[in-house]
C-alpha cells in the first residue's frame, strides 16, 4: 500500500509539473468574440476584443496575471426604427491562474470603463509554448462570455 502511494504521489508531481522550463515574466497579445448574455444580449450585438496580457510566476503552477483591454460591442436595434448606441469599453484586470502542463483554470477581476463596474471573470483556456486559446465568462455586472486566442512570450 506504501508502495502505491507513493507511486501515486510521484505520478501527481510529475503531471503538475511545467514539462519545460517556463520564463518567470511572460508578455502577451490576445483577440477575443465577446458574446453578449442576460439582458445585456438585449442592447449589443456579438463583439470583438483586442488585449495586452502579462504573466508573472509565483511557483510552477501559480501565476500572477495582468491584462489591458479594449471591447467594442455594436448597438443592437430597438422597435420602431432606434439604435442603441455602439458600446465601446477599455477593460483593466488582475487575477491568478492555475496553471496545469497545457490546461489552466483562472480567476480574474476587473474594472470597466463604459460601465464604470467591477466583475469577476472565471475562465478555463489551454495553454501550449507561446499559443493560448481559451474562454471566460464576465459574471457580475453586464455579461457575456469570450472566447479569445493569443501569444505569450
Amino acid at each position: 500500500m506504501k508502495r502505491l502511494s507513493f507511486v501515486l504521489i510521484l505520478a501527481l508531481a510529475l503531471v503538475a509539473l511545467p514539462s519545460t522550463a517556463e520564463a518567470q515574466f511572460r508578455i502577451g497579445a490576445r483577440g477575443k468574440i465577446l458574446l453578449p448574455t442576460g439582458s445585456f444580449d438585449d442592447v449589443a450585438k456579438t463583439g470583438w476584443g483586442l488585449a495586452a496580457t502579462g504573466d508573472f510566476t509565483i511557483i510552477p503552477l501559480v501565476k500572477l496575471r495582468g491584462e489591458v483591454g479594449y471591447n467594442k460591442f455594436d448597438g443592437e436595434d430597438v422597435s420602431g426604427g432606434a439604435t442603441i448606441d455602439d458600446w465601446n469599453i477599455w477593460s483593466f484586470l488582475i487575477g491568478a491562474r492555475l496553471q496545469l502542463p497545457i490546461i489552466y483554470f483562472s480567476l480574474d477581476g476587473g474594472y470597466y470603463t463604459e460601465l464604470d463596474e467591477f466583475s469577476l471573470l472565471p475562465g478555463l483556456g489551454f495553454r501550449f509554448l507561446f499559443l493560448d486559446v481559451g474562454g471566460r465568462y464576465k459574471w457580475t455586472g453586464e455579461n457575456w462570455f469570450e472566447i479569445f486566442g493569443g501569444v505569450s512570450f
